[in-house]
């Protein structure tokens, strides 16, 4: 019977002498290594995130950052006044249009009263042959027949019986004169009468 030799056991020693070279090969390829994945887990994100919102679309609002106003060039009886503007507009208070400075006139809108006499500018108008624009404006307060300006407003731009009133304004056409209210005249007309309605945006 053969004897069984014992097992010869061998140590293999690996010398691996570090350099400073390769020692920043190492970190290199490491920062790379990490820099790579932590990319793919940001990416695996964001593919699995629900999609963002459209933006809304853009506002009416011009360039310019200003809410825009305008008269309307047809001729519209009072009870008509509140579905005469355009989409986007609605038929204006005097208080939304006090100060005409911080506004835009809408004269590109098909209904906008512009006109070549106008002193070449894109402004509002302010009279046509000697005659002020007034049209039909919303005065904020209730609904009023009488014959007082800044009250009568057509009992709520209802009515349109020749004895009831409605407030008209105008851009005062006459600088040397006292205007009613700010830069604006003020007057009075038969809600009988068709007349222009002021307009602002939404």
């Amino acid at each position: 019977m053969e004897e069984k030799k014992p097992k010869e056991e061998r140590t293999l020693v690996i010398n691996i002498k570090l350099t400073r070279k390769l020692v920043a090969v190492l970190i290199a390829a490491s920062l790379v290594v990490a820099f790579v994945g932590y990319l793919a887990l940001g990416q695996r994100k964001v593919s699995a995130s629900p999609a963002a919102p459209e933006a809304p679309e853009a506002s009416t609002a011009s360039s310019s950052g200003l809410r825009k106003f305008y008269r309307t060039k047809d001729a519209y009886t009072p009870t008509l006044a509140s579905t005469a503007c355009a989409p986007g507009y609605h038929f204006a208070s005097i208080w939304e249009l006090l100060d005409p400075s911080n506004l835009e006139y809408a004269g590109e809108l098909p209904d906008a009263w512009v006109g070549p006499l106008y002193d070449m500018g894109e402004g509002p108008p302010t009279g046509s042959e000697g005659w002020p624009l007034q049209a039909y404006v919303r005065t904020g307060y209730n609904a009023d027949v009488s014959g007082v300006r800044g009250q009568a407003n057509c009992n709520g731009w209802t009515s349109d019986d020749p004895s009831d009133y409605g407030t008209m304004a105008s851009l005062t056409h006459e600088w040397g004169s006292a205007e009613d209210l700010f830069v604006w005249d003020i007057g009075l007309n038969p809600c009988k009468t068709k007349a222009g309605v002021w307009c602002v945006e939404d």
